[in-house]
């Protein structure tokens, strides 16, 4: 699979909840298929993208089978989060400022 992928947990208060962040790039379209797998070991899944990341994959597709939105924004504070908090993240076919820009 051309989707390649960095763990990092971050804390297990939040039951078994994985963000995968989806980059730029056209690994983000493997995205479905991807999302199967730790799905099928019980993770609740749930997906964010830049906004590059956006134009490789189906955001429709990925809520479907997920059960939860694609989040590509940023929420203002205050605002609800439509997403769970998680336990764990992956992030696929980023570039180091992607990944100090999650840390």
């Amino acid at each position: 699979m051309a989707f390649r992928v960095r763990l990092r947990v971050i804390t297990m208060r939040a039951r078994s909840v994985l963000y995968i962040i989806a980059c730029g790039g056209r690994p983000a379209g493997d995205l479905p298929e991807f999302v199967r797998h730790p799905q099928d070991h019980g993770w609740n899944v749930c997906v964010i993208a830049t906004p590059s990341g956006m134009k490789f994959l189906d955001p429709g597709l990925l809520a479907s089978l997920t059960g939860h939105p694609v989040r590509c924004e940023y929420k203002r504070p205050g605002e609800p989060d439509v997403l769970p908090l998680l336990a764990a993240y992956l992030s696929g076919h980023g570039s180091m400022i992607n990944g100090n820009a999650i840390s």
